[in-house]
């Protein structure tokens, strides 16, 4: 319909009818639209779900259980037993001892040479050398650096360290005709009453440990050092020092 015109404005023509059938057509799709469940169904959804749960577990049961049983323990950090340690070799340390005799290693050589007196394997039949073969041999490698007096008095204190006195005693008196200054055999007679002890100045231990540390004998050196140390009240400070020195060698490469 045209438009009219009242006291000069213009009023809008009537919107256009729309038919039934254009409306149906040109309604919004149905994809479009939101849709939610019904809320009164959701309670009887989840009742459904705890009820089959019990009965899907009891049957998977057998499932689980029959995969744990064919999975493969690791062993790895299993403990194991100790295996025992093997004993001396009396003949091992021998054969060593007179290879480092050959070498001119001769306190090596003495060490190893003890060792095979000590762990003699007098009842296997595969020894190759007798006990008065090893201490000839022992005492050779003191002998060839001109200290068979220290030799002696190596065998007096071990004899003593037993509880074989008069063997100490024996082995003692042998070192000092060989050597009449021989400081390890006076020790050993000190402590066995037989010598008197004299009375000793920071000095006089601090020679008498100087002459077991150019022996390489560490262990007896740093107990002399450690009592000329205390004896000058720390006033000695070398001696405190190879005190030192020895302990700190000793806890790297051992008493040997």
């Amino acid at each position: 319909f045209p438009s009219r015109s009242i006291k000069g404005r213009s009023t809008p023509s009537a919107p256009p009818t729309v038919s039934r059938c254009e409306r149906r057509t040109s309604s919004t799709p149905a994809t479009h639209v939101a849709t939610k469940p019904p809320m009164n169904n959701t309670p009887t959804i989840m009742k459904r779900q705890w009820r089959i749960r019990p009965i899907l577990l009891i049957l998977l049961f057998p499932l689980h259980l029959l995969l744990l049983l064919t999975v493969p323990v690791p062993t790895t950090g299993t403990p194991t037993a100790a295996t025992p340690p093997s004993p001396p070799d009396g003949q091992q340390s021998y054969d060593i001892g007179l290879s480092l005799f050959k070498a001119e290693k001769y306190n090596a050589a003495a060490k190893n040479l003890w060792k095979s007196i000590i762990h003699y394997p007098s009842s296997s039949p595969d020894v190759k050398y007798t006990i008065q073969q090893s201490f000839q041999s022992f005492l050779n490698c003191y002998a060839r650096q001109n200290r068979l007096g220290d030799g002696y008095a190596y065998i007096a204190s071990q004899y003593y360290q037993q509880g074989s006195a008069k063997e100490a005693r024996e082995f003692s008196e042998r070192a000092l005709e060989v050597d009449p200054d021989n400081n390890g055999a006076k020790e050993v007679l000190q402590k066995l009453g037989v010598l008197k002890v004299e009375s000793r100045t920071a000095e006089m231990v601090y020679d008498l440990a100087n002459g077991y540390f150019n022996k390489d004998e560490y262990k007896k050196s740093a107990e002399l050092f450690e009592e000329s140390c205390q004896l000058s009240n720390g006033r000695l400070f070398l001696a405190c020092a190879n005190a030192v020195f020895c302990r700190s060698r000793i806890c790297e490469w051992g008493v040997e």
